[in-house]
């Protein structure tokens, strides 16, 4: 197609060749197996050179249009493998989101304008089945010992063999939410068996996974906890409200902790529930340049978040 182009455009084989870096013969001899293949001529020629026929302009119209398409093509594949082009998907669940995930987005987003990045935050057991089936390139997540990532927080397991690849980033402890004017608030840190006594707001499965851990290190502490079931909530801003309005004591995750109500107190917990934060990748071995450099970013802000915590 680009001899083709050529030799129209210099009205000549030899001048073809010349441009091309070919010989006169082997531009003939393409542009004649050029010819039999459409079954009709194309060239005219003559003493001043060759010029397209008829069927040879509009062979050449179309392979104008093919050649830069290829060209777009071409320039679209160098900029993804530079990192600067594509498409890329990738996700978070919500406190992560708010800690420092938003900003992972827009530092990328400045950092690579040409990929495409399109965000979905959800929970982890929402993003597993995406990245199984390769519709996400990416994702923050979390789980704990005994709560992995496939298991929604009704106890279903959305994946049998959660078939996803992990990297870790860091541990997010749970710390005690309690009204200010508790005993415990005066504590700098709340022993786990001090709380045998205290109503926890949740259920083993209402505030699963978290409930699940608690149930089972208190057991370990030899005390079943006192869980109060009549609230539902996964939403951390409204188990604060729970805790200032006395129903109950609670565990909130330290990402969730951006904005801490005046009429509560944060304690420290020993023992506690912890989530392991982690990247997670399909299961496959490739990564796009532009994952890489969003992977890249993940860990630099990651680190700062669990620096000035």
């Amino acid at each position: 197609m680009r001899m083709l182009r050529e030799v129209a455009r210099l009205g000549s084989f030899n001048a073809a060749a010349n441009a091309l870096s070919f010989t006169p013969s082997a531009v003939w001899q393409q542009m004649k197996a050029l010819e039999q293949e459409a079954g009709i001529q194309l060239f005219e020629r003559g003493p001043r050179g060759a010029r397209l026929t008829q069927a040879g302009q509009v062979m050449l119209e179309h392979t104008q249009v093919a050649l830069e398409q290829l060209d777009r093509g071409q320039a679209e594949l160098a900029a993804i493998a530079r990192g600067e082009g594509g498409q890329l998907r990738f996700g978070s669940f919500p406190t992560a989101t708010e800690s420092f995930v938003a900003q992972v987005v827009s530092l990328f987003s400045v950092r690579h304008p040409g990929v495409e990045l399109r965000f979905r935050d959800a929970e982890p057991y929402e993003h597993v089945p995406e990245l199984e089936a390769l519709n996400t390139d990416c994702a923050v997540m979390f789980d704990l010992d005994g709560w992995p990532s496939a298991r929604s927080y009704q106890g279903e397991v959305v994946s049998e063999q959660e078939n996803v690849v992990y990297e870790p980033l860091f541990d997010d402890r749970f710390l005690l939410a309690l009204p200010s004017g508790h005993p415990l608030a005066a504590h700098e840190t709340v022993a786990l068996g001090q709380l045998a006594e205290e109503v926890i707001l949740g259920s083993p499965r209402d505030c699963a996974p978290w409930g699940v851990e608690l149930t089972r290190l208190c057991r370990l502490q030899g005390f079943e906890p006192r869980f109060q079931p009549r609230y539902h909530t996964v939403d951390f801003h409204a188990i604060q409200a729970l805790v200032a309005a006395d129903q109950g004591l609670s565990l909130l995750p330290e990402l969730s902790l951006l904005c801490v109500r005046s009429d509560i107190v944060i304690r420290p917990l020993e023992p506690t529930p912890v989530r392991h934060v982690k990247l997670a990748f399909p299961p496959t071995s490739y990564r796009s340049p532009a994952c890489e450099a969003l992977v890249q970013i993940v860990h630099e802000l990651a680190d700062a978040w669990t620096a000035g915590r």
